[in-house]
């Protein structure tokens, strides 16, 4: 799932630093799984089956599910990019913003 998982997560981290917001909250997730198997690998096993279910939930069975949905999130990167254009345009010009005046 996490290599499905932060791709997808980048998804907002563009968005996040277009609108000069901090998009460091992609990095709790794989922290988490890192102290989970480190200090605690027995609530990792515990915590699988959930895990498993929220695959589930997300319609992601087999690895050709997670292969199309990268495929998805791939074809969305365009529509992205232009999105991430826009909230940057206007980021720039708000007169709030420090570095629309740098632009000036």
């Amino acid at each position: 799932m996490a290599a499905w998982l932060f791709p997808t997560g980048v998804t907002c981290h563009v968005l996040l630093a277009a609108a000069l917001r901090n998009p460091t909250v992609r990095l709790r997730y794989p922290a988490a799984c890192e102290a989970l198997a480190t200090d605690a690998p027995h609530l990792q096993e515990s915590l699988a089956p959930p895990f498993r279910a929220a695959f589930a939930d997300l319609r992601i069975s087999s690895t050709d599910d997670l292969l199309r949905r990268a495929g998805e999130v791939t074809r969305f990167l365009p529509r992205l990019w232009q999105t991430t254009e826009d909230v940057l345009t206007r980021t720039l010009r708000s007169p709030h913003s420090e570095c629309g005046t740098h632009l000036q």
